[in-house]
């Protein structure tokens, strides 16, 4: 309902910083696969939509994560709200770039919960 209304053009600049500030907490739904902690929803930084101009260091980094199930990409078709892509980044800043604090919640996570499968994190 929200993608198609700024679709139309109706939602007003105050519902949209609204959206923005929202996306600050777990709303993002985690992709059909599953997060490696578990977390159904997680917030913006926790995202990332690649972009072409992205370097091929900063790829492999992201890529490391994804392929981990830390990071969630927006991009990927097994992504729930895969259709209403367009709309969404139009509405919320989801990150192109690997943001320090998603690379330090990661190691943190590793440290706290200390895995049993350590083949399911990858380098």
């Amino acid at each position: 309902a929200i993608a198609t209304a700024h679709r139309m053009g109706g939602l007003k600049p105050e519902h949209q910083k609204k959206l923005r500030l929202l996306a600050e907490k777990p709303v993002m739904p985690a992709p059909l696969d599953g997060l490696l902690d578990g977390l159904a929803h997680v917030p913006t930084s926790r995202c990332v939509a690649l972009v072409a101009e992205t370097t091929l260091e900063e790829k492999e980094e992201l890529q490391a994560l994804i392929d981990a199930r830390w990071l969630l990409d927006v991009r990927s078709p097994n992504w729930p709200l895969r259709d209403v892509l367009e709309e969404i980044l139009a509405l919320i800043d989801v990150p192109s770039r690997l943001g320090g604090p998603c690379a330090v919640s990661f190691a943190k996570w590793c440290c706290d919960s200390e895995p049993e499968n350590v083949a399911d994190i990858n380098d």
